[in-house]
């Protein structure tokens, strides 16, 4: 007679598969949108570069960026008839998104928070002269603002924590570190 498997047992023995499909699914949404960004962008203009930088280089945050920021754009322009004027792209708006793609993995010897803090400079400087019409690059500019300010209030959050981990067991924060 074989012994029954308790409830327990099989959800050990299924918890590294139900671990994995969150990541599954993520890697295909972050496929898909990779994909989508790079057969059906224009290349006139840098657009297409851009985007797939940031898809590329900013994993599934520049993935969902690409899906709520750029794309319903996208499919709005293409839906006229009329090709948009080729207004120039907004050079502070790319190097805004540069920056805070390159500030987070550089947290770790602080040089990251300067670059995270000059994204968010760049990217409100480039969204007042969007304003003015003068330049293209709204969608851009505000990716490098998310992209900058997503690892500086993550970085504060995690100062706070290990700041109130020390005050509320009355340790020394050398030693919560």
């Amino acid at each position: 007679m074989e012994p029954k498997l308790e409830l327990l047992e099989i959800l050990i023995m299924l918890a590294p598969i139900l671990f994995m499909i969150p990541f599954i699914a993520l890697f295909g949404f972050w496929i898909w949108m990779l994909i989508d960004c790079l057969t059906k962008e224009s290349p006139q203009g840098n657009d297409k570069i851009v985007w797939t930088l940031v898809v590329i280089f900013g994993s599934i945050i520049g993935a969902f960026l690409y899906f709520f920021i750029r794309r319903p754009q996208r499919i709005k322009q293409a839906s006229y008839c009329t090709p948009p004027l080729q207004v120039p792209m907004n050079k502070q708006a790319v190097t805004s998104i540069a920056l805070g793609i390159a500030g987070p993995p550089l947290y770790s010897i602080l040089i990251g928070f300067f670059l995270s803090i000059a994204a968010i400079i760049l990217g409100h400087i480039s969204l007042k002269q969007i304003r003015s019409g003068q330049t293209r690059g709204r969608e851009i500019a505000r990716a490098g603002l998310i992209m900058g300010y997503a690892p500086l209030v993550l970085f504060f959050a995690a100062i706070a924590i290990i700041a109130a981990v020390a005050i509320i067991f009355g340790e020394p924060i050398e030693n919560v570190i």
